[in-house]
């Protein structure tokens, strides 16, 4: 089974803390665009899918049409199974009750409303078009609207807020019987507007850590599963399409900017919305259509360690010898000893994963032991 990302390269406007390619959408770019992603559809797509994700940019710049549209031409070339999780991105200033509604009668049944946090304050802060009463407003129209699998996007350290704040918005928005968060990290990479203009009340390294751990521990006193770094979740509520990622499985990246993973090869799409027109006026072969896309190099070792230890679960070493014949040394196996000594690993001889506390040092336990 495989997993198919469509990247919507369409936004109003472009929040400050954000790289994620896009540009700014009308009419005709997006028919432009969709017609363009029709061909690529039908040059790549075939076999079983048990997942679609609509990521961007907007997608809820698309109207259910054009998304039912989208849906329909997977279906017409691939299987997607009975049971497919079908999620699309919507800003809370999107999902009006209508909008939702016609969202589940097409067939997308997982909503992940981009809410960020509930300060007015700090969403003017850093260039959300919503409020906090919209976001409220959106959760109560997707529940009406029939959707049982929705996801709350959170930022965490955002200027000016504390780890109080966090609580208090998680606190506000559990009570609405949400059953998954994903709570990132401020980052401000190159490309974004804030990189070129850093905003005051940022949060030093253990202020961050303060809040990263208030945060994941008041959600899991909530019953809430950590189940990867920055997610969270009900049982049962597990984001499938994005566990493809992190277990290293299959998925067909569709649009400008789109990544793939195919039979163990990864592939990418430049961003350009412009080559991607150009390039998909027509559908074509797989073999030619996959020559449209930048290799990116085989799945390694190393990405199963990165993205294994993203999960809470973790990585078997046993299974890392069977899939890729690489062995850790014994000054790693040391290491590995360190860590579970210090509290960081949880680490048995085979199964090895991250504590709540080695989360917050993933980066450099990972790297020390690739």
């Amino acid at each position: 089974m495989a997993g198919i990302y469509i990247h919507v390269p369409f936004c109003v406007s472009k929040c400050y803390y954000c790289d994620f390619y896009s540009v700014k959408s009308g009419s005709n770019e997006i028919s432009s665009y969709i017609s363009a992603l029709s061909n690529q559809i039908k040059s790549m797509v075939s076999g079983n899918i048990d997942s679609i994700f609509f990521g961007g940019g907007t997608p809820s710049v698309l109207s259910p049409a054009q998304i039912g549209r989208v849906i329909e031409l997977i279906s017409d070339v691939g299987r997607i199974s009975e049971d497919a999780e079908i999620t699309l991105e919507c800003n809370p200033e999107d999902a009006n009750l209508n909008y939702l509604t016609e969202l589940k009668y097409i067939g997308i049944n997982r909503i992940s409303l981009g809410i960020q946090s509930l300060s007015d304050r700090v969403l003017k802060t850093i260039g959300r078009r919503h409020d906090s009463l919209t976001s409220e407003t959106a959760v109560a129209n997707a529940i009406k609207a029939g959707f049982d699998n929705i996801s709350a996007d959170l930022i965490l350290c955002l200027p000016g807020e504390s780890s109080s704040d966090v609580n208090k918005n998680i606190e506000k928005l559990v009570k609405m019987d949400l059953p998954h968060f994903s709570t990132y990290m401020l980052s401000i990479p190159e490309g974004s507007i804030f990189f070129n203009d850093i905003p005051r009340g940022l949060s030093d390294d253990d202020k961050q850590a303060e809040i990263y751990l208030e945060t994941s521990k008041k959600l899991r006193s909530l019953s809430y599963e950590h189940y990867e770094i920055s997610n969270f979740s009900k049982p049962g509520f597990h984001c499938r399409h994005n566990l493809k990622y992190w277990k290293c499985q299959d998925y067909i990246g569709l649009g400008p900017a789109a990544h793939s993973s195919i039979s163990g090869l990864r592939y990418s799409f430049p961003k350009s919305i412009k080559l991607f027109e150009e390039t998909y006026k027509h559908s074509m072969p797989f073999e030619i259509a996959l020559s449209t896309l930048t290799p990116e190099g085989r799945v390694d070792s190393t990405d199963y360690i990165i993205m294994g230890l993203r999960l809470s679960e973790g990585i078997s070493l046993s299974s890392l010898y069977q899939l890729f014949g690489h062995t850790l040394s014994a000054e790693k196996l040391y290491l590995l000893k360190e860590y579970k000594d210090m509290g960081l690993v949880n680490y048995d001889g085979d199964y090895l994963s991250l504590t709540l506390e080695g989360f917050l040092l993933s980066n450099r336990i990972i790297s020390s032991i690739i």
